[in-house]
């Protein structure tokens, strides 16, 4: 009986950068935005069937980009058997690429490019895994990727989990359901064009203001759905008879 089995890592760390998806170009590099994240991450697995044994590097490259207005999205992912030394054999081997959400409203499907891969030194496969998730309020969830041996050896390798997804439908009224990677600060794009916009929130901010996120119980900036709220501070700001 022989096994396969990899060395402990694989996890995805929560890196912040302002950056896009599909922004790594090197092995061990992450990147995650709001809404995006990339992973690219080499690994020695170790083959053994009995007294025969060797080590397989393999490479795995994640692109998943959310949506805050879906809860439907895709992770292409790339996997490539960089080389192999030793004497166990490989030649019959394959392995699928085995996903898990960790959520009971969130499903994962590879796609069939990702089912069966024959192990071969300077091959893989490419193909996308497709998300989505069910949620009714809030769902909170890290997926996991595990290749399954599925001809060969038995076994199963090269877990990765990624950062905590968060999918909810709160601004379901006004934009529909969505999810984000909660792990990593959201940034202010639509109104970045508008001059003295930063200067007049942080003045905003260091006067009292709600919203400022460096005060010891941070009041976050949230929409009112109450229509007398919104009149209320509305009439504030600017009262009717100006």
């Amino acid at each position: 009986m022989g096994t396969l089995a990899a060395r402990p890592g694989g996890h995805v760390s929560s890196v912040v950068r302002s950056a896009a998806a599909g922004a790594c170009t090197r092995p061990e590099q992450t990147v995650i935005t709001r809404t995006s994240a990339c992973h690219i991450h080499t690994e020695e697995v170790r083959i053994a069937d009995g007294k025969l044994s060797g080590v397989l590097t393999v490479t795995t490259g994640h692109d998943m980009a959310l949506d805050y207005k879906s809860t439907q999205w895709k992770d292409n992912v790339s996997i490539r058997f960089d080389s192999y030394v030793g004497d166990a054999p490989i030649a019959e081997l394959a392995v699928g690429l085995e996903v898990t959400c960790g959520s009971a409203t969130c499903k994962a499907i590879p796609g069939p490019s990702l089912e069966e891969i024959p192990v071969e030194p300077g091959e893989g496969a490419t193909g996308a895994v497709m998300f989505s998730d069910a949620v009714t309020t809030i769902d909170s969830f890290k997926p996991s990727f595990t290749f399954v041996s599925v001809a060969g050896l038995p076994g199963r390798t090269g877990v990765t989990t990624f950062p905590t997804i968060r999918c909810d439908n709160e601004l379901a009224k006004r934009v529909g359901a969505g999810c984000v990677f909660p792990g990593t600060t959201p940034v202010l794009t639509q109104m970045a064009q508008l001059p003295g916009i930063a200067v007049n929130i942080r003045r905003a901010q260091q006067g009292g203001a709600p919203g400022n996120p460096h005060t010891a119980k941070p009041v976050p900036l949230h929409f009112h759905y109450s229509a007398t709220k919104q009149k209320n501070n509305r009439d504030a700001v600017c009262p009717g008879g100006v």
